[in-house]
C-alpha cells in the first residue's frame, strides 16, 4: 500500500506557502506523492477566480516537484466540494493507496465544522503543519474543538509536523496584485506571470 498525501484548497493563487506545506509533509510523512486537489465550490469560502484559471496556475505550480500531481476530481463533481466525498471516491478508485490529508493548524482547530469530520479523520488521518507560535497548543487533545471526539483530537494531535513560520497567504497576494505591488517573492515566477498576463485579481 502506498501512502498518498492530499492537499486541497482553492489555490487562488497557489504560492510558496503551499509548496512549503507540501515539502514539510513529504519530508516527515513518508508519502509516495501528493495530490493537489483544487475545489470546485468550496464550502467555507467563495473563490474569486474561475476554476479553469486556478487549474492552469496549479499545473504550472506542480512542475516545481516531480512528486506533486494534479487531481481534478472535485472540479469534475457538481456542487460543493466536500473532502469526505473526495476521499471516498479516491479510495474506491485506488484500493492500493492509503491517504493522509495535509492541513494547517488553523484548519485543525476548525475541523469540527467539516462534513463527517470523524469519518474523515479515520479514512485519511491528517498531517497537521504546526508553525512556531501556532495556536494549536500542546493540550489540543483536551482543549481542541468540542465537536470532535477525544479520539479524533488525538488523531489530529498525533499528526503534527513542524513547518517554518510564513506570512504568505493567497489573500495577501491577491491584494498585492490588485494594488500593482510586486508579489513575485511569494510565488513561482511562471505562476505570477500567468496571473498578470491573464489580468487576474484586477
Amino acid at each position: 500500500m502506498s501512502l498518498v498525501g492530499i492537499l486541497g484548497g482553492t489555490f487562488d493563487p497557489p504560492h510558496n506557502g503551499h509548496l512549503q506545506l507540501a515539502r514539510a509533509a513529504m519530508r516527515t510523512g513518508s508519502l509516495a506523492k501528493i495530490l493537489l486537489i483544487p475545489n470546485n465550490v468550496p464550502p467555507h469560502k467563495q473563490s474569486l477566480t474561475p476554476a479553469a484559471h486556478r487549474l492552469e496556475m496549479l499545473k504550472i505550480f506542480a512542475r516545481q516537484e516531480q512528486w506533486l500531481h494534479i487531481c481534478e476530481i472535485e472540479l469534475r463533481r457538481e456542487g460543493k466540494s466536500y473532502m469526505i466525498d473526495t476521499v471516498k471516491e479516491l479510495q474506491r478508485a485506488n484500493p492500493g493507496e492509503c491517504y493522509r490529508l495535509i492541513i494547517g493548524a488553523d484548519t485543525a482547530l476548525d475541523f469540527g465544522s467539516w462534513k463527517d469530520a470523524e469519518t474523515l479523520l479515520r479514512l485519511a488521518p491528517p498531517l497537521v503543519a504546526v508553525r512556531p507560535g501556532s495556536s494549536m497548543s500542546a493540550d489540543f487533545v483536551k482543549d481542541g474543538p468540542a465537536e470532535i471526539s477525544e479520539h479524533g483530537r488525538r488523531i489530529l494531535h498525533n499528526g503534527r509536523i513542524e513547518m517554518p513560520e510564513t506570512d504568505i497567504s493567497s489573500t495577501e497576494i491577491r491584494r498585492l496584485i490588485v494594488t500593482h505591488e510586486d508579489a513575485r517573492e511569494f510565488m513561482d515566477d511562471a505562476v505570477y506571470r500567468y496571473a498578470i498576463e491573464n489580468h487576474l485579481y484586477r
